[in-house]
């Protein structure tokens, strides 16, 4: 990108068009600086914005392998735009999708703001006592190490009471015509 990659997100975030942005390649300093620039970027002008009484713009930030970005006991919130998110985000419309495999890694006040979650296996141990501080998943902790059922998660919404098991179908081409059908369109290729 050429210019401040924050800004350019917001504008394409403003603008309705999927951003992706892969950090996959870059050293741990470069990703996390280049993540925070953005993530602040976004919350100052989602911020502004609220201040202005401007009507929020929904959009969603997703996160994969959180935790090499969400440290825990890392900086204060001011100073931690991932915390300062988990926190400010809901009045700003942002939603915040993560996805890790080390729950113990991820900032506890991160985990303490998050509204859903999607459980899948954990095979250990620290990682399921980690989550059992979080809803009621610890009557759940040892079923999570144990099985190993593909699709098999269990769930807790914010606006449900209770943790469920619930099996989740791969998405494919074949769900997407089933879809299309189902709405009176013709299957796609």
């Amino acid at each position: 990108a050429v210019g401040d990659i924050g800004e350019l997100v917001w504008d394409d975030m403003i603008a309705g068009r999927l951003v992706i942005i892969d950090l996959s390649q870059g050293n741990g300093t470069v990703v996390k600086t280049l993540s925070e620039r953005v993530v602040t970027t976004l919350l100052n002008h989602a911020r502004d914005d609220f201040a202005e009484g401007k009507k929020p713009k929904p959009f969603q930030i997703v996160v994969e392998e959180a935790h090499n970005l969400f440290e825990r006991g890392g900086k204060e919130v001011a100073g931690n735009p991932w915390v300062r998110l988990s926190k400010e985000a809901a009045k700003y419309k942002i939603g915040l999708l993560y996805a890790t495999q080390e729950v113990s890694s991820v900032d506890q006040r991160i985990l303490s703001n998050t509204s859903n979650w999607l459980v899948a296996h954990l095979n250990s141990d620290k990682e399921t006592g980690e989550l059992s501080h979080y809803c009621d998943f610890k009557t759940w902790a040892d079923s999570i190490r144990r099985v190993e059922d593909q699709g098999l998660v269990r769930m807790k919404t914010y606006s449900g009471k209770y943790i469920v098991p619930v099996q989740v179908a791969k998405f494919d081409h074949a769900m997407i015509n089933a879809a299309r059908v189902a709405a009176g369109l013709q299957p796609v290729e």
